[in-house]
């Protein structure tokens, strides 16, 4: 038995002293290949230098190294520090690349049986960006290895022409049928840096028989972002698969910076039968922040689906005045408990009644007939009369003390008839024409 033990605890030990050796001998060979890369760097660093401006090929002989050697790594970086140059001569220098044989090299690693090795060519490739390159990296995209296949798609992206455009839609379309989430966002992401030049090969996709393709080429469309889209998407609207649908309308919402979106269009979608869509369609009208979507989000404060439910507050927190006034209204007046809870987080959310009461509390020294105050404040928003009036009225119907002095200043505003005579009559509410201390209603 002690021998046993003496034997696990020198196998252990042999092992830690193995594993030591290792160690040491590794940092002694790296950091002698690191001292010997910077040498032949610095051999070099004048030749490379002189590439950034220079159209003379005298310096051809000087730069070739032995393939894989180091120096052959070391004159490689220099050429891809040159060629990142602001000031560099970039088709000249991918000459070079050529004359020293390093495109070919690339190209030939693509048929390697390693996979990283294959990835890293087809990334030098991409920083490349020569014509030659591009039969290379398109055959790549037949590849069994996944990496292989993505890194040809993100190649294809940095190079940017109009053929490397098609085929990376064609690619798109394979992917997306086998669901290969990673490949779809690395061709994703390389057709949205084409802009609208990817359009014409892109939309027609929109019409694609299978729904995943069609989601993908939405998602893209998105991204773009440019009002060539816009009518794209509108159209993408009435899809007849749910996923597609919601996508379009989250797209139409996200670029609402970038161009003028209609909500028009999205209107009709607030009433579909799929909750997500009806999320999305909500979520992009509060995006777009347009009045004429006031009605119907109203409407879904009621929604059956506390997740649209919830949307719809929001929306109608960022569109403005009107949208509190229905917000307002829906807590003070709604028999669904749903719509007054919703209603009633939003405006805590939004604290428009608290601003309001304070309005009152601090200016009603200046809420006098003789001193009116034209359009007071609400939420970092201006508030016109007639809109104050009617808040006003919603707060006092509910139960608020509200101040008489706010009541009648508005008497004094140049606003309609109808607004004068509601304010008149709210006044006319408090006995004697006397106030109380307004208090906050949450």
């Amino acid at each position: 038995m002690i021998l046993i033990t003496h034997i696990i605890i020198l196998t252990i030990l042999g092992l830690d002293l193995a594993a030591f050796i290792i160690i040491i001998g590794r940092r002694y060979y790296m950091g002698r290949f690191h001292r010997l890369l910077d040498i032949e760097r610095e051999r070099c660093l004048e030749i490379r230098r002189s590439l950034e401006v220079s159209t003379d090929f005298t310096e051809i002989a000087l730069l070739r190294r032995e393939p894989g050697s180091i120096g052959w790594r070391a004159v490689e970086g220099e050429l891809f520090k040159a060629l990142k140059s602001p000031d560099a001569n970039r088709g000249y220098i991918r000459l070079f690349f050529d004359l020293l044989g390093y495109t070919d090299s690339y190209i030939n690693t693509l048929n390697a049986s390693k996979e990283w090795e294959q990835a890293s060519a087809l990334e030098k490739l991409s920083r490349l960006k020569c014509a030659k390159c591009l039969a290379p990296i398109i055959q790549a995209l037949d590849s069994p290895k996944r990496d292989v296949r993505n890194m040809a798609a993100y190649a294809l992206g940095e190079i940017r022409r109009k053929e490397t455009a098609i085929q990376l839609i064609k690619h798109m379309k394979r992917v997306a049928l086998n669901d290969e989430e990673s490949s779809i966002r690395i061709i994703k992401s390389a057709l949205i840096s084409f802009g609208n030049s990817a359009l014409p090969a892109l939309t027609p996709e929109l019409k694609n028989n299978k729904w995943r393709v069609r989601a993908a080429a939405v998602d893209i469309l998105s991204e773009i972002g440019t009002d060539q889209v816009i009518q794209p998407l509108i159209d993408t609207l009435t899809d007849p698969e749910r996923d597609v649908r919601a996508k379009a309308a989250k797209g139409l919402g996200k670029i609402r910076d970038v161009a003028s979106v209609p909500a028009l269009p999205l209107l009709s979608k607030t009433t579909d039968q799929f909750w997500v869509v009806r999320l999305h369609v909500v979520r992009a009208l509060g995006m777009i922040k347009d009045p004429i979507a006031i009605e119907c989000l109203s409407v879904r404060l009621g929604d059956n689906k506390w997740q649209v439910r919830n949307a719809a507050a929001t929306a109608l927190g960022t569109i403005g005045a009107d949208a509190y006034l229905v917000l307002i209204e829906q807590y003070l007046r709604s028999n669904d408990r749903y719509t007054k809870e919703q209603a009633k987080e939003e405006l805590a959310k939004s604290r428009v009644i608290d601003s309001l009461v304070d309005f009152i509390i601090k200016n009603r020294d200046r809420l006098s007939a003789e001193k009116p105050v034209s359009q007071p404040l609400i939420n970092g928003g201006t508030i016109p009369p007639a809109v104050y009036v009617k808040m006003t009225d919603l707060l006092v119907s509910s139960g608020n003390e509200v101040s008489a002095e706010v009541i009648r200043s508005l008497t004094c505003e140049k606003m309609g008839l109808k607004e004068r005579s509601r304010a008149i009559e709210i006044l006319k509410s408090f006995s004697n024409g006397a106030g109380h201390e307004p208090r906050h209603s949450h």
